[in-house]
């Protein structure tokens, strides 16, 4: 019996999709690897902040303090090379700060809360 033409298909998508794989981890390993990579997260994390403010920074009362709080839990993390606990705290109260002001979390400042804490638990795992 000969093979249908459909199993040859499958085997070119699943070629395909390997090979997206394997590219997408030898980006991550570039730029995981890179010295450079904390000031890069920090900075888009700090972009997108901006961008989330500025869309629904209307719709509360004081963009101005979202902004800001926006970026003190987000550009922190470009110090996570030379101090993760320090880029830790300050994203931490920034956090925290947000929460007791009744402003809303940016995603980007979650993202960098969630990623700081994993750097400092990695760090400090032998506590």
């Amino acid at each position: 019996m000969m093979p249908c033409w459909c199993h040859r298909l499958d085997n070119v998508r699943v070629s395909q999709a390997s090979a997206a794989v394997d590219r997408v981890a030898v980006v991550y390993r570039r730029v995981t690897g890179a010295s450079g990579w904390p000031f890069v997260a920090g900075a888009l994390c700090g972009m997108l902040a901006m961008i989330e403010v500025a869309l629904w920074g209307r719709a509360s009362g004081r963009p101005s303090t979202a902004l800001l709080l926006g970026l003190a839990a987000t550009v922190p993390l470009a110090l996570v090379r030379t101090s993760v606990l320090t880029a830790a705290v300050t994203i931490t109260a920034a956090t925290l700060l947000t929460l007791a002001l009744d402003q809303r979390l940016t995603g980007a400042g979650v993202i960098a809360q969630v990623a700081v804490v994993y750097l400092l638990g990695r760090r400090q795992s032998g506590w």
